[in-house]
């Protein structure tokens, strides 16, 4: 029977497929910044959703927002957003986050 304390399956998969010393060493491995993958998934057939340009004031303090919870009236950032919310600038390109 199987139960999160039976590992014995794990080890053996984990020991048969680990590098060696000399594996790692023989060939040595560089990342290829400009053959990056594309950091986000691309969804082609679905209609884009304009993110709005600017903040709207709603009038309620930080503190007092963040205090309670109350339901969406449009849709959110993190909605649209695919968890995307940041980007930093390096000399290959933005990387999205």
């Amino acid at each position: 029977m199987a139960s999160n304390w039976n590992t014995k399956m794990a080890w053996e998969y984990h020991e048969a497929t680990k590098h060696s010393y000399a594996s790692i060493r023989a060939n040595p491995h560089f990342l290829e910044w400009a053959n990056q993958p594309v950091p986000f998934k691309i969804y082609p057939t679905l209609e884009r959703v304009r993110l709005p340009g600017e903040v709207r004031p709603t009038g309620i303090a930080a503190l007092s927002a963040i205090a309670e919870s109350v339901p969406p009236d449009t849709v959110a950032v993190p909605d649209v957003a695919a968890g995307s919310t940041a980007g930093r600038g390096h000399c290959w390109g933005t990387k999205i986050f």
